[in-house]
């Protein structure tokens, strides 16, 4: 992971990390077109959900890292243009 790529290649997260991680960006991604505070209508959205494979809290905790550190990658992008 770097400041270029925010989301980390396999090997650092593990499949079920990859799935929670790639739904919350599509639920962020979903609320950026046509909704404010899409960060946090996506994690509101996301903690409704009853279905995905289990994580530990601890693999929860960095899928929250990486996911939040990629919101702030795309507001500094969205910040530069």
């Amino acid at each position: 992971m770097n400041k270029q790529d925010p989301i980390p290649k396999k090997g650092t997260l593990n499949d079920s990390q990859h799935w929670h991680l790639g739904l919350l960006v599509t639920l962020y991604h979903n609320h950026k077109v046509d909704q404010g505070y899409p960060y946090y209508l996506a994690l509101q959205d996301y903690f409704t959900r009853d279905d995905g494979p289990e994580i530990e809290d601890e693999e929860f905790a960095l899928v929250i890292s990486v996911f939040s550190n990629y919101v702030l990658s795309e507001l500094e992008k969205a910040n530069e243009s």
